[in-house]
């Protein structure tokens, strides 16, 4: 049988990208580094781990990701329509109660998955209703997740996801605040943040 392997990405690729995010706690941070930390005594280089400063959960793509050759085609700025409706969408939301348990490895990525009382699905849903996102922009998540690691050497998926089923993860954190940001460097390593809602 075949095993699968990771796809290397460059994390320092220039890019333009517009999205709906949220940080991530001090103490859910505290707890992904321990687990990135572990990830890199076991697989070394082959696993990258993103900074704490771009850890976040993604509400939304806005846009495509305008990589370095078509960079100057990217918008300036979000359509002041997409922010008008998220705010009006949000407005009188309560913080959003999240609780992490599930560390899964894909080819692509090692996540960390959440589970909410259906308030990401519900916005999600109703945003997407209300506005229309330029062709060629990433599908609106269907989970609520952050990206923990990336990969830079090809290693074996499944080698990766058998040492994370010996790690438990057991997270709770309130998310209140969302951002419009524009990804400046993939992976959030560089980014503006736009616009804020508090919760």
């Amino acid at each position: 049988m075949n095993s699968t392997l990771t796809q290397p990405v460059d994390t320092a690729q220039s890019v333009i990208a517009y999205w709906i995010v949220s940080p991530i706690s001090d103490e859910a941070a505290r707890v992904i580094a321990k687990l990135q930390a572990a990830l890199t005594e076991r697989f070394s280089d082959a696993v990258w781990s993103v900074p704490r400063k771009s850890l976040h959960i993604s509400f939304s793509a806005l846009s495509p990701i305008f990589e370095s050759a078509v960079v100057h085609s990217a918008p300036a700025n979000v359509p002041s329509n997409y922010v008008d409706v998220f705010k009006e969408l949000v407005s009188g939301q309560k913080p959003i109660k999240l609780h992490f348990d599930t560390v899964e490895a894909f080819p692509a990525a090692i996540i960390l998955k959440a589970h909410d009382d259906g308030s990401y699905k519900r916005l999600r849903d109703q945003f997407n209703q209300r506005i229309e996102l330029p062709e060629g922009t990433k599908p609106t998540p269907t989970i609520i997740h952050t990206t923990i690691c990336k990969f830079h050497r090809s290693i074996d998926v499944d080698e990766v996801q058998n040492f994370l089923n010996t790690k438990t993860v057991e997270i709770s954190m309130l998310v209140n605040e969302f951002r419009v940001v524009r990804e400046k460097i993939l992976y959030m390593v560089d980014f503006d943040i736009l616009q804020r809602f508090h919760l």
